[in-house]
C-alpha cells in the first residue's frame, strides 16, 4: 500500500480528470478516505489554531520500527476537531500544538505534510477538490 503522500504525488501526474479519478480509486483505503473527509468536509470544524505557526523538526526517518504512519496517527484526529466528545474539555490549544508536534515528528516528513495539509484543509495539490473526490468515491461525506 502506498503512502498517501505518494498517492497525491501520483495524482498530480494524472493527464486528465478521468485518470485522476482512477488514481484515487486504485489507492482507496479507509485511512485515505478519512483524510479526504477531514480535509474536505465543511461540517468538520477544526479547533482554531494557526497551523502555519506550528514549528516541528523534519526527521528523514525510513519507515520501520520507531516511526509512525498516517494510519496510526489518524486515531488522534479527534483532538483537533472542535467540540469532539472524546477530547478532554480542558484540553488547551497550546497542548494540542504540543501533541501535533509529537505526531508530525514521529512520521516521515511527507506523511507529516499530508497530516498538516489535512488540518489546514488544503493539501496544495492542484485539481484535488470535492468534486473529483465525489466522482472517485460516491457517497463520501464531503
Amino acid at each position: 500500500m502506498k503512502d498517501i503522500s505518494e498517492i497525491l504525488e501520483e495524482f498530480t501526474l494524472g493527464e486528465d480528470e478521468m485518470e485522476k479519478v482512477d488514481i484515487l480509486q486504485r489507492n482507496d483505503s479507509k485511512t485515505f478516505r478519512d483524510v479526504l473527509t477531514v480535509a474536505f468536509n465543511k461540517d468538520i470544524q477544526l479547533v482554531d489554531i494557526d497551523w502555519d505557526t506550528v514549528e516541528w523538526r523534519r526527521f528523514d526517518l525510513p519507515p520501520g520500527p520507531g516511526t509512525s504512519n498516517l494510519q496510526k496517527e489518524m486515531q488522534s484526529i479527534y483532538l483537533f476537531i472542535q467540540g469532539h466528545p472524546r477530547a478532554a474539555p480542558n484540553l488547551t490549544n497550546e497542548r494540542r500544538k504540543q501533541i501535533l508536534v509529537q505526531i508530525l515528528e514521529a512520521m516521515n516528513p511527507k506523511e507529516s505534510d499530508v497530516f498538516l495539509g489535512m488540518l489546514k484543509k488544503d493539501f496544495g495539490v492542484d485539481g484535488l477538490n470535492a468534486d473529483i473526490i465525489r466522482k472517485a468515491f460516491p457517497g463520501i461525506p464531503i
